[in-house]
């Protein structure tokens, strides 16, 4: 499946996949940049999400996820710029994702992430990102899984200061 928006500035979609099917999502912004937002099958797989922007310069954020046998979920996230972030993450055996984020840039980046006793994840990530003093952009990826083995992708972009 492959879906493609014009508009990130309006977007909000939801995505269903199933267990084991792959799905691709990318999201073109045509005002000032294109950003592509791809992710392989979210339940048993790896998670790709690529960000492109050539408008103030090429930066990709890359993210794999995998699901393990004892309940325990390895996130290494990277960024393939001048900006980078780390982030790792893991499950922890009374329903707690612990995340650790750091900038090596004038960057900052908040996440925050919790299961709920009833199997449902919510999972919320915001990355400010200050080029310069008239510049800014905020970024936040909702992510939610419940227990109708399906996932839901809720994408929302926002830029402001122009």
């Amino acid at each position: 499946m492959r879906l493609r928006f014009r508009n990130l500035k309006l977007l909000t979609s939801d995505i269903l996949s199933s267990w084991m099917s792959n799905y691709t999502l990318e999201i073109h912004n045509p005002w000032m940049s294109n950003y592509t937002l791809e992710i392989h099958n979210p339940w048993m797989s790896n998670h790709t999400l690529e960000i492109h922007n050539p408008w103030i310069s090429d930066y990709t954020l890359e993210t794999s996820s995998s699901w393990i046998s004892d309940n325990t979920l390895e996130t290494p996230t990277s960024w393939m710029s001048d900006n980078t972030l780390e982030t790792s993450s893991s499950w922890k055996s009374d329903n707690t994702l612990e995340t650790s984020s750091s900038w090596k840039s004038d960057n900052t980046s908040e996440t925050s992430s919790s299961w709920k006793s009833d199997n449902t994840s919510k999972t919320s990530s915001s990355w400010m990102l200050n080029y310069t003093s008239e510049t800014s952009s905020s970024w936040m990826l909702n992510y939610t899984s419940d227990t109708s083995s399906f996932w839901m992708l809720n994408y929302i972009s926002e830029t402001s200061s122009f």
